[in-house]
């Protein structure tokens, strides 16, 4: 498929990348995340905070954003380090220019706790609270219908 085909500029596309993609042949892995930059692309940190080294990428790799592991999400309503640790995930995120998607939001307790943090004009939320996740044939249709009613 070819994104012309469809009119989506890559700017609109995030490519999440996880810490296991990158634990061998950093240089290479480096590169090709240059080459996708250069095209366009949005490149994510999926899972964040749960890995070895996820700060020390945060200088290797040029990452434009932070997906916030959902475990951490999950707890916050009942978890004061939770709490604790999205909000020092957001706010490392600000410090960096890097945008931020919370994965995992499947309360509205989430969602409020979430909204009432200091995030950037740029925030994200990712969860049950919002959608199912659904195929890209779903997707699709969906997509079709909401250009029809336009």
């Amino acid at each position: 498929m070819k994104l012309n085909q469809y009119g989506i500029p890559p700017a609109r596309i995030k490519i999440e990348i996880t810490e296991g993609m990158l634990l061998d042949k950093i240089d290479i892995a480096i590169l090709t995340m240059q080459q996708l930059k250069a095209l366009g692309f949005k490149l994510s940190l999926d899972d964040f905070g749960t890995g070895f080294s996820s700060l020390n990428y945060l200088k290797q790799f040029p990452f434009d954003i932070l997906k916030i592991d959902r475990s951490f999400i999950m707890g916050m309503h009942e978890s004061s380090i939770d709490q604790s640790i999205v909000h020092s995930i957001i706010n490392l995120a600000n410090n960096l220019n890097l945008s931020v998607i919370a994965e995992g939001v499947e309360l509205s307790e989430h969602l409020a706790f979430l909204q009432q943090l200091n995030y950037q004009e740029y925030q994200e939320y990712q969860g049950y609270y919002f959608s199912k996740a659904i195929s890209f044939k779903e997707l699709e249709q969906l997509v079709m219908t909401q250009i029809k009613t336009l």
